[in-house]
């Protein structure tokens, strides 16, 4: 169970046990609170979070939500380092919440290394991302980010006050928040950097890193069904843990949330999937059927048979052109005409290895 201090320091996701200490146990508001990406908690997403209360140079994630592999955190310190600062040391830059942090020196780095994604891409990935950082304003500086190899695109840096040191009149705790994104990504494990510059130190409170990946990367079901955290006995391709009707080897095939009861169709407006969902029947004058099929479907071996049927006793296959109507990156919305005749119904008949 994260402690009080720890709950404090990092406001937003917790643990279901830590959010009860949060409401229960703790009277003051953040005085570190975290930015939050509009994505955060989504499916291919995660969050790593380090607090430093200790002074080890490879520091265990204080917040955790990646379901790939467990992330890698590496200070190393610079020149005229002043090493962890301890709470228990008069005068020592010990964080906001005077629990520790870091003095990397001149540069000095930390580095998170963490997978984003389950599989390295099929072709290339999108990784969005947001850095945040606590770090010491006084006679020490701000650092830089950085991410070995790969240009970030769209990169904003912006900076607030969180706090400021009663010891130093007009030295202060400055939140950095970088946001950006990486595109054309051919690996699932990115390292994210931190640095002082080479000709001052800096001291660090707290740090976190949020990703998110989009494109063309195959996810098979197994990869699909580790990245939504089930629970031992929900992961199962015929299981429905969120009790809507629609198993997980459906909810995977049309890209909805196992996690959360989502009966209704799929919607789309003109040329945008605003809504993933079921099958819908489309006039347009005539009836056409339209259903999710993922990007991915040729490489990762799931397979979408259109089937029709007078009776719902004898089911025929469709094979009438097929047409893309939208495609929001992971999903495809198909349209395949009804037959002529008498009435007919619809079905999706889909086989995932």
């Amino acid at each position: 169970m994260l402690s009080e201090q720890m709950t404090r320091k990092f406001s937003g996701w917790l643990p279901a046990v830590a959010v009860a200490v949060l409401v229960v146990g703790m009277s003051e508001v953040a005085t570190a609170a975290t930015p939050f990406p509009a994505w955060d908690g989504e499916p291919n997403t995660t969050r790593q979070g380090y607090a430093f209360t200790s002074r080890s140079l490879t520091p265990a994630a204080d917040i955790l939500r990646n379901p790939y592999q467990t992330p890698v955190a590496t200070v190393t310190l610079g020149a005229l380092n002043d090493g962890w600062q301890d709470p228990q040391v008069p005068w020592a830059n010990s964080g906001v919440l005077s629990d520790g942090a870091w003095d990397i020196g001149k540069a000095g780095t930390i580095t998170v290394t963490c997978k984003v994604a389950a599989t390295p891409p099929a072709t290339v990935y999108r990784i969005d991302f947001l850095v945040y950082a606590v770090a010491y304003k006084g006679l020490t500086a701000m650092p830089s980010f950085e991410c070995p190899g790969l240009p970030a695109s769209a990169l904003t840096l912006t900076q607030a006050t969180v706090a400021t040191d009663p010891k130093f009149p007009g030295a202060t705790w400055e939140g950095l928040k970088w946001i950006g994104y990486f595109d054309n990504v051919t690996t699932n494990t990115v390292s994210f950097v931190i640095k002082s510059p080479s000709n001052n130190m800096s001291v660090i409170d707290t740090y976190e890193v949020f990703t998110k990946v989009t494109g063309t990367g195959v996810i098979n079901y197994d990869a699909w069904a580790l990245e939504q955290g089930f629970v031992a006995g929900t992961a199962g391709r015929l299981d429905n843990p969120d009790n809507d009707g629609r198993i997980n080897m459906l909810e995977y095939a049309f890209a909805t949330n196992p996690r959360a009861s989502d009966p209704g169709p799929m919607i789309l407006s003109g040329t945008a999937i605003t809504r993933r969902g079921a099958p819908f029947v489309k006039w347009s004058p005539v009836p056409y059927a339209v259903f999710a099929r993922r990007d991915d479907y040729l490489t990762s071996g799931v397979t979408y048979l259109a089937q029709f049927s007078s009776d719902m006793k004898s089911w025929t296959t469709s094979t009438a052109a097929m047409t893309v109507l939208a495609d929001d990156g992971v999903i495809q919305a198909m349209s395949v005409p009804f037959p002529a005749g008498p009435k007919q119904f619809f079905r999706v008949w889909v086989s995932v290895p």
